[in-house]
């Protein structure tokens, strides 16, 4: 099972909806779902609030340890009186052995005083041992579960010993194959409108020689650009190298030329640049889920919205000296990303672009407020590998164009429902 499977069942287990659960956790019912779906990890804080919340550890979460009884409703306490905490067959099994005596006894009335004394005593001497039993389980039950946690404990603690160790034996080989002794490196600015970064880089070589020198590269996965390092005092090399912004991995290094003989080490990397600066897109569809539906044949939808507004949890750009701000939104119906149509906001001044009436509007920056959207009457034809989705497509104010899609829906079991995971890269087309 994943843990978006175990966070959908431990949700319905406690009669909980997304938007409920989405509440209690102060996120949006959306990011419920990419839980549930698998498309995302909820972070650390809530994977603690979710612990919390259903009285699990985080690792059962994770499914990297078994679940304790934590959640359970507790033990009722014993009803007072013999015989309170026998089992039906157990009364079943005195009547009989009382009844049985009774007929044996029956000719002789005068021991039916004795008979009852019989079975009272019976009924209570059972009663004390199933009580003394219950007692002794008890306190196995508490044994058994600090002797569980003792040994999760002591599973952490060593785990954590050889990771430690792992790490410490790494940095070891690390400085010893190193041919630097201290480097380092930084983004020292990002311009969007250009799809520019530029690097600050430098490195003191461990072993040093009058004639050497250092040579630093970007390499993005085309031609790396290049630059000759600077020495000052302190035999330290630097240098400064401006290369296309992108999500690619960026990875910089260091060429250390000493008679003739090239040696490179690798400084760091970094990757997914370009996607932090653009404003994040969160967007809710309604009126889709668990809708009839068959592959294959045609689907008439109507009644469809979408709320739409900028994330305020991804509105940090540590880079950019001005923050990008939303300029034009459009939201559409995509089949396979294709678009299907595009639908108007119920909010604000649609204005056409210069191609057309088409829906768009303007959006403030780190707002939670958004804008509800409303999609026209329309019929589609889904096949069973099909997938149906709402895309946004964006201009921000440094003139870039980027699309973001909701998850997609599949027809299953004879409705719309989601897809259980959802990686795409593939623009939307319109």
């Amino acid at each position: 099972m994943t843990t978006g499977q175990r966070i959908a069942e431990l949700r319905k287990h406690h009669g909980l909806s997304q938007e409920a659960l989405g509440e209690a956790l102060g996120v949006t019912r959306q990011s419920i779902s990419k839980w549930e779906s698998d498309a995302a990890l909820p972070e650390i804080e809530k994977l603690v609030a979710l612990s919390r919340l259903f009285q699990l550890p985080v690792g059962a979460l994770l499914g990297v340890e078994e679940p304790s009884d934590h959640g359970k409703k507790p033990k009722e306490e014993p009803s007072e009186g013999p015989g309170a905490d026998l089992t039906e067959e157990q009364l079943h099994l005195v009547e009989q052995i009382a009844a049985r005596y009774a007929q044996t006894q029956a000719p002789r009335p005068v021991a039916r005083k004795k008979l009852l004394w019989i079975v009272g005593s019976a009924v209570l001497a059972l009663f004390l041992v199933f009580h003394y039993l219950s007692g002794r389980l008890d306190q196995l039950d508490r044994r058994y579960d600090q002797l569980g946690q003792t040994m999760s404990n002591l599973e952490g603690n060593v785990s954590g010993q050889i990771a430690g160790i792992t790490s410490r034996v790494e940095e070891i080989l690390n400085a010893q194959n190193s041919l630097t002794a201290d480097f380092g490196h930084s983004i020292a600015d990002m311009d969007p409108a250009a799809g520019t970064v530029t690097f600050e880089l430098y490195a003191v070589p461990k072993i040093y020689e009058e004639s050497m020198s250092v040579v630093f590269s970007v390499d993005g996965g085309d031609a790396p650009v290049t630059i000759q390092g600077e020495e000052s005092p302190g035999q330290r090399f630097s240098a400064r190298i401006t290369c296309p912004l992108s999500d690619d991995e960026l990875v910089l290094s260091a060429a250390f030329v000493r008679g003739g003989v090239q040696e490179n080490q690798v400084l760091g990397s970094y990757s997914g640049l370009e996607s932090e600066t653009f404003p994040w897109v969160d967007i809710q569809a309604m009126g889709f889920l668990y809708r009839p539906a068959e592959a294959d044949a045609p689907l008439p939808l109507s009644g469809l919205q979408a709320f739409v507004r900028i994330d305020p949890w991804m509105q940090q750009y540590p880079y950019l000296d001005e923050q990008p701000e939303i300029r034009n939104l459009r939201l559409g119906l995509f089949v396979n990303n294709r678009l299907v149509c595009w639908a108007s906001p119920d909010e604000g001044d649609p204005r056409p672009n210069s191609e057309g009436a088409v829906p768009e509007i303007s959006v403030l920056p780190n707002s939670g407020d958004g804008v509800l959207y409303t999609f026209p009457d329309v019929t589609v034809t889904l096949g069973s590998d099909d997938q149906l989705m709402v895309g946004a497509v964006i201009t921000d104010s440094y003139g870039r164009e980027k699309s973001y899609t909701d998850i997609p829906y599949v027809v299953k079991d004879g409705e719309l429902s989601w897809v259980e995971s959802y990686v795409s890269d593939t623009p939307l087309i319109y």
